[in-house]
């Protein structure tokens, strides 16, 4: 008992103190993420008549260079905190990191794959990978829930330890700092204006125009010029067979979704959920489910879904350079699209 507290201690001063956010490798996503965070933290105290706040994975293609020059004098200022990875368990967590008091946004934009809690065959409730990107945000208190929401007992236990002792949440970070201290003290040191790098930062601008899809040969049709990774992720996301309806992602979102519509209720705070755009070309169709999680959501007073019809016209190959990635044609004419959107919402309300 007195080397388990000696170790909780040890774990406490070098990991729970934020001490070590400090030496992550910057390239990580906690590290990442908790760059992010404190840069929020920081960003909300520039005045603003409404503050809007979007989270979401690498297919959230919203940057607020675009959102924010494109204002006119509404009023409105954009921020973002999604990054490659994120998912719907990460949000209530991110959310209490930047947002304690559930109050200081108008509006939080959330991004779902569809509105119909279609299966994909990932069984997103067993992601441990969730740990590498809160590793800094989760408190003992959360270990119950959190770890409760893994389905099996393996990944609840990783969950569980990553919680009681963090450094087991950043072990591989710290191996890789002590076999290199320098260079990552050198690569640190590269990041100091990661901040203005991100804002001005132009990205891929190639594309899939000449794509054909023959659904009933299975075939995929693209210009030579397209690189071969890209090729066999095209074919292998615009072939794949719909994963069958299990209730797994329903049951995920109905947990996650409605912990925050229940930490926003009667907050002036407005979710948003929208559909991003599903791809270079639009998918096979499947029957809609009017109780998706979303759907239900709602129906409450402060919940507002987008049409999930808004992002249509993007849904094509000269705007997608991957088969699931806007290139930044198709970034900047989403960003723009779901930017006005936003303003004629807070406005109207």
């Amino acid at each position: 008992m007195l080397a388990a507290a000696a170790l909780f201690a040890a774990d406490a001063v070098v990991f729970r103190s934020g001490w070590y956010k400090s030496l992550l490798e910057p390239d990580s996503s906690v590290a990442m993420m908790e760059r992010m965070i404190e840069a929020e933290r920081g960003r909300q105290s520039q005045p603003a008549r409404h503050q809007v706040l979007a989270l979401g994975d690498s297919r959230m293609g919203f940057f607020v260079r675009f959102a924010n020059e494109s204002d006119r004098g509404a009023g409105v200022r954009f921020a973002t905190l999604s990054l490659g990875g994120q998912l719907p368990r990460q949000w209530p967590y991110i959310l209490r990191a930047v947002d304690p008091k559930a109050n200081h946004y108008s509006a939080i934009l959330l991004p779902l794959d569809d509105y119909d809690d279609l299966d994909t065959g990932q069984i997103m409730a067993e992601r441990v990978s969730d740990l590498r990107y809160l590793g800094g945000q989760l408190r003992l208190s959360d270990l119950p829930d959190f770890a409760g929401s893994f389905l099996t007992w393996s990944s609840r236990w990783q969950a569980a330890r990553s919680i009681l002792f963090n450094g087991f949440a950043f072990q591989k970070d710290v191996q890789a700092f002590l076999a290199a201290p320098a260079a990552r003290l050198r690569k640190l040191e590269q990041y100091r204006d990661w901040e203005q790098w991100i804002y001005n930062y132009k990205g891929e601008s190639r594309s899939l125009a000449g794509l054909r899809v023959d659904r009933a040969n299975r075939k995929v049709f693209l210009p030579e010029d397209v690189p071969a990774p890209v090729r066999a992720m095209v074919e292998r996301e615009l072939l794949a067979h719909p994963a069958p309806r299990t209730g797994v992602m329903a049951a995920y979102r109905e947990h996650w979704l409605g912990r925050l519509a229940e930490r926003y209720r009667g907050s002036p705070t407005r979710l948003i959920f929208l559909r991003l755009p599903r791809g270079p070309v639009p998918p096979v169709p499947r029957a809609s489910n009017p109780e998706g999680t979303a759907r239900r959501l709602a129906r409450l007073p402060n919940v507002t879904l987008i049409d999930e019809h808004f992002f249509d016209s993007l849904e094509r190959p000269e705007l997608f350079m991957d088969p699931l990635h806007l290139n930044w044609p198709g970034v900047e004419r989403f960003t723009l699209l779901l930017s006005g959107e936003v303003r004629r919402l807070l406005t109207a309300s």
